[in-house]
């Protein structure tokens, strides 16, 4: 697995800045933070958890990265699993009838997100969880493992190379050698490292296969059953 500052590295390497001569390792490493944080935002990946319930407990924390619940199944261990149903905990009969589930989901990474089950539980049971979770990118230190997967560590290359670029350009731009078209020039390679980066998620995109957790399907009364 890659951590951190090996990501670093090569993106320096991709530079052609192996010397550290032009941006210091601290700098390159928060624009490997910077590349997660925005892949994040065209991928997610799938986590679970599993939670001890409390006796007379309805409302439990979620993990800070979640961003979507895919399932919840509760009482865990049944054979076959009984997954509770999303119902607005606001519902004027969310608390008269034992499986649903809600979640209050403040989107940041300031509050805690909280799970709702209007069962009521009993220590010693618990509650699974599978749901869709970002990308740890903030709390990432040199040493630490990233988490995207290694066949898209290319796009986090192509975004740092991307953002150097912006660097460079802007750094020319606080003042302009205006016998040159220099500041031009840096300007269309940052059209085209931005365009790399943005072609490289879209190639990306297109080659991932369907797949993973989906929630379970629900049918109204008008639904045919065959």
């Amino acid at each position: 697995m890659t951590t951190l500052a090996e990501l670093a590295d090569r993106a320096q390497n991709a530079l052609n800045d192996a010397a550290v001569g032009t941006w210091p390792q601290a700098t390159v490493e928060q624009w490997c933070r910077d590349a997660i944080a925005d892949y994040a935002t065209h991928f997610t990946r799938y986590n679970d958890s599993t939670i001890n319930c409390v006796t007379g407990t309805h409302y439990y924390s979620m993990q800070a990265l979640q961003r979507g619940i895919v399932s919840v199944e509760y009482p865990y261990g049944q054979d076959p699993p009984r997954y509770l149903k999303r119902r607005p905990v606001t519902h004027p009969r969310f608390w008269d009838e034992d499986g649903y589930y809600d979640l209050e989901d403040f989107q940041d990474h300031e509050q805690t997100d909280y799970l709702w089950i209007s069962d009521s539980p009993t220590t010693g049971e618990q509650i699974h969880v599978i749901y869709r979770a970002m990308y740890n990118s903030s709390a990432l230190a040199a040493a630490h493992t990233i988490e995207v997967p290694e066949e898209h560590e290319p796009l986090l290359l192509l975004f740092v190379v991307f953002r150097a670029h912006t660097e460079r350009m802007s750094t020319e731009a606080q003042n302009p050698d205006t016998t040159i078209r220099m500041l031009q020039q840096m300007k269309l390679a940052v059209q085209a490292a931005e365009y790399a980066y943005h072609q490289g998620l879209r190639d990306a995109k297109k080659t991932q296969a369907s797949g993973g957790w989906v929630p379970p399907w629900e049918v109204d009364g008008y639904d045919r059953i065959y």
